[in-house]
């Protein structure tokens, strides 16, 4: 890979490092999670920065309305009922993510 974009956070950045060919870039929304990341990339010869968005509302009035278009999708690995949230939690799920409901 050329780039990667973490939007996952903990060892994932980690991981994602293994992907990227010389000179890649790994970019994160999370950069706190970069820590780790950051000298591993260097050794390598590949690049590690973070990627901080600020929510404003004409951002967060753009993605409503790509939403309400059905232009925009979450995918969602599983969906638990808010009494089964600690098994939510414990379970292993694949990409996605995992929606807790009232019933």
């Amino acid at each position: 890979m050329d780039v990667v974009l973490d939007v996952v956070g903990g060892d994932y950045p980690l991981k994602a490092l293994r992907t990227l060919r010389p000179g890649g870039i790994l970019v994160s929304t999370l950069p706190q999670s970069l820590a780790a990341a950051a000298p591993a990339g260097a050794e390598q010869g590949l690049r590690v920065a973070g990627l901080f968005v600020e929510s404003d509302r004409l951002g967060l009035s753009a993605l409503a309305e790509l939403a309400e278009e059905g232009r925009l999708a979450p995918t969602i690995a599983a969906t638990y009922p808010l009494v089964e949230a600690a098994t939510a939690q414990a379970t292993k799920h694949g990409a996605g993510k995992v929606v807790l409901t009232r019933s």
